[in-house]
């Protein structure tokens, strides 16, 4: 049986919430490593450099789920497009199998 535009987004937007999940984890430890360090030890270095990476990957995963495109019409519909029954700009059925 053919993936569904619905269950196609669905997935990717999982995908995205695991990255998303993965960056705030890694800020968390960061952080604990960062406060139980000395301000010149090298782990403070690594803690900062994870915190960066934390940073990014969590707004990166944010900003990839706002610009999920419809595979029919290619115009961006965001992640919140699962909440409809079709496409806001073309009308495709969300039900229906992807192409």
């Amino acid at each position: 049986m053919a993936e569904t535009i619905r269950e196609n987004i669905k997935r990717r937007v999982g995908w995205l919430s695991a990255i998303g999940a993965a960056g705030l984890l890694t800020g968390l430890v960061s952080s604990i490593v960062i406060a139980n360090s000395e301000p010149t030890a090298p782990v403070s270095t690594i803690g900062l450099a994870g915190f960066g990476a934390s940073v990014v990957a969590f707004a990166g995963a944010f900003v990839a789920a706002l610009r999920i495109r419809c595979p029919k019409c290619h115009q961006r519909i965001g992640a919140g497009a699962l909440l409809g029954k079709s496409c806001q700009k073309c009308g495709v059925s969300l039900d229906s199998p992807c192409a």
